[in-house]
């Protein structure tokens, strides 16, 4: 993931370790990941290829923004995290959120969507205590599993897909492929982080300081 022997980081090839991390169910990693993405970016995040010194300027000297590469790879992350494929198999939704994402009145949505087995259309309402999840899909097949996953940071009590009630297995429902909508009853875990892109630059932010200041007493970088 670096250039010359390990002194460069290199910027878009590290999404390959957030969409491996979105497959494997490490949502807080991944959505820790996405911020981590977005902090190393320009004032519009605009991504850059390498260059860039660990904990140095943050100069990508000629290496300009912004890179074609990252734009793409970026997209298809967030793409992957609220629609993805495996194979011809499965369509899973929502693998990562956000809390930020989830607050009581707001919407998320997903129009148009185009995936192995047509167009998906999704959206999630939430209220206090769970959320309304409608889906208007176009399905040319339906995949032989439909895969609603749960946010890593909510305690779910129940979820009821056309009136019918589910099984919550790893954090993660399989739906029936002609589900139109879906009932879940949930609450924030007590002690879930908050993680969002603020808290992503002020803990950046004062561990640069905390090295910065640990250069000048010493002259040395830890």
């Amino acid at each position: 993931m670096t250039y010359g022997d390990g002194r460069w980081l290199h910027h878009y090839l590290t999404e390959t370790n957030t969409e491996t991390e979105i497959i494997r169910g490490d949502q807080l990693l991944a959505l820790q990941e996405l911020y981590a993405l977005l902090l190393h970016t320009s004032s519009t995040h605009a991504g850059f290829e390498y260059c860039i010194l660990p904990w140095g300027t943050r100069d990508f000297a000629q290496n300009l923004s912004p890179h074609g590469w990252f734009a793409a790879k970026f997209r298809a992350v967030l793409r992957n995290m609220v629609v993805r494929e495996e194979q011809d198999r499965s369509l899973h939704l929502l693998s990562v959120v956000s809390p930020e994402w989830i607050k009581t009145g707001e919407t998320l949505s997903v129009k148009r969507a185009p995936s192995n087995f047509g167009t998906v259309n999704l959206e999630m309402r939430f209220s206090d205590g769970g959320a309304t999840l409608r889906l208007d899909n176009r399905f040319r097949d339906l995949p032989q599993q439909l895969v609603l996953h749960l946010p890593w940071f909510m305690s779910v009590s129940a979820v009821n897909a056309d009136g019918k009630k589910l099984a919550v297995s790893n954090q993660a429902v399989v739906l029936p492929g002609n589900t139109k909508q879906v009932q879940i009853a949930w609450q924030k875990k007590p002690d879930a982080p908050t993680v969002n892109y603020e808290n992503a630059v002020k803990d950046y932010k004062a561990e640069y300081r905390r090295r910065y200041e640990q250069w000048i007493k010493t002259d040395k970088m830890n």
